[in-house]
């Protein structure tokens, strides 16, 4: 039986993604990786695994609300999965958003390491 949360990471910022990285797998999280949404849909196809998502809301391209969308759709059977966003640009809007997509959390940029664990 696993014992250790696998975190999937999901930010444009290479430096942010790194940082989280190293705080979650110091915490005792595997962790995975990804510089985009579309990146993350495709390691949720190869990793059936992960427990946790957490992403950024604002990102090019797609952003972490049309991720959290695409992944209840595309991967409805993983209902353990937990969702986390980050965010530098905080919105009443965005955080009922969140809430409606069953965010279990909405962090606020600059996130401090205690919020994360």
């Amino acid at each position: 039986m696993k014992e250790t949360a696998t975190v999937l990471i999901v930010d444009d910022e290479a430096d942010l993604l790194e940082i989280l990285r190293i705080a979650l797998t110091d915490a005792g999280y595997d962790c995975i990786t990804a510089g985009s949404a579309e990146i993350a849909l495709g390691l949720l196809s190869e990793a059936p695994h992960v427990d946790i998502i957490l992403s950024d809301i604002r990102m090019p391209e797609m952003d972490g609300l049309a991720l959290i969308e695409a992944i209840r759709e595309q991967f409805a059977d993983r209902t353990w999965l937990q969702v986390l966003f980050i965010t530098g640009h905080a919105s009443i809007e965005s955080a009922i958003s969140a809430l409606r997509l069953d965010a279990v959390d909405f962090l606020h940029k600059p996130i401090r390491q205690e919020q994360l664990l």
